[in-house]
């Protein structure tokens, strides 16, 4: 398998962003859930710390996912049959998923801090504090980072949906073209 995509794969690297931040992003939602009506005390804030620090390598990751992007070409012919509308609709949607992967955990960090909260990093380091604190700021990030949160899980949804729709009825190579270990079976 190729490191860089091919015209109908995408490589060993776009795989592991893709894949790697999609369990970051379950990893941010399970510890989401979970602390939210937990009661204050240490296991609360072990939760935050996780959440925190998946944050911050959620926003490493689709940094880094997003200049191996624009330095790797896209397996085009995988949409080649689709009507240009279905392409439009699907680059809208790739463009969304790439807002929102910034906007939640930056948020994230602009309201931590912002709340007079440091940023841990998995216990190795706490990111540097860029933001002081500003209760104003904080409410209205707080509000953003929730229901950036929803849409970007609302994306996810219809993102596996269509994954699954290409692979279960059109039976193309699209979900085969990102599976870490499948490869597309010949037009």
């Amino acid at each position: 398998m190729s490191v860089k995509n091919t015209e109908n794969q995408y490589g060993i690297l776009a795989k592991f962003f893709h894949w790697g931040l999609f369990f970051v992003f379950v990893a941010l939602y399970f510890t989401a859930i979970s602390m939210v009506d937990m009661a204050d005390g240490p296991d609360k804030y072990e939760y935050y710390g996780l959440h925190k620090s998946f944050g911050a390598l959620a926003l490493f990751l689709v940094g880094l996912r997003l200049v191996w992007r624009s330095i790797n070409s896209t397996p085009e012919t995988l949409n080649d049959d689709e009507p240009a509308i279905v392409k439009k609709a699907a680059h809208g949607m790739h463009v969304a998923l790439y807002i929102l992967m910034f906007a939640v955990p930056l948020g994230g960090i602009v309201m931590s801090q912002s709340g007079g909260y440091g940023i841990p990093f998995f216990g190795l380091f706490e990111l540097p504090t860029v933001f002081a604190k500003n209760e104003t700021l904080f409410d209205l990030v707080h509000n953003a980072h929730g229901w950036f949160g929803y849409a970007l899980l609302t994306l996810v949804g219809g993102h596996i949906a269509v994954a699954l729709w290409h692979h279960l009825i059109k039976k193309d190579n699209v979900l085969k073209a990102m599976a870490p270990f499948a490869k597309p079976t010949k037009a």
